[in-house]
């Protein structure tokens, strides 16, 4: 059984997005702080094997792999939910499993960026992202280094069915 953080913020706008309050408006989310977190964690030591970095897009936050290191200090095993647009980000996270959220093709990530509304997107033109394809390297580099497991939503709904 694992904790879950959402940290705040992301660099996508997906529209099927299931944390918006979160990505559009955190002041308004009622976040916790980081010391409450880990006393939260300190106190469930034992009862909890895991925690999970997730978002909005935790790659955002330069601080994540300092995050990771006092969850892991502290004996629990680290997962990194991302959505891989910001690859160098991902291998110093060290976590111990990668959540790659492939959200689209790479070539309509240009539609899902922040600044999707701009008429070169909305018109459909080809998309200057490579955030996806880098992402995908960046895991495997985290896969080979620190053994992570890819995690896909249907494969786990479907092993928990």
């Amino acid at each position: 059984m694992s904790a879950v953080a959402f940290l705040p913020g992301c660099n996508l706008r997906c529209p099927y997005c299931h944390n918006a309050g979160l990505v559009l408006e955190p002041e308004k989310a009622g976040l916790t702080s980081w010391p409450l977190i880990l006393r939260h964690l300190e106190r469930r030591r034992g009862l909890l094997s895991g925690f999970v970095l997730s978002g909005g897009e935790p790659c955002l936050h330069a601080g994540l792999p300092g995050l990771a290191d006092q969850a892991r200090s502290l004996g629990y095993a680290v997962k990194l939910d991302t959505n891989g647009t910001l690859p160098d980000a991902i291998a110093p996270v060290g976590a111990d499993y990668v959540a790659l959220d492939i959200k689209c093709s790479f070539g309509r990530y240009g539609r899902l960026s922040a600044c999707a509304a701009s008429d070169e997107a909305a018109a459909g033109e080809a998309s200057t992202f490579s955030g996806g394809a880098e992402g995908a390297a960046a895991f495997d580099e985290a896969a080979a280094s620190n053994e992570a497991a890819a995690s896909d939503e249907a494969a786990a709904f479907d092993e928990a069915a």
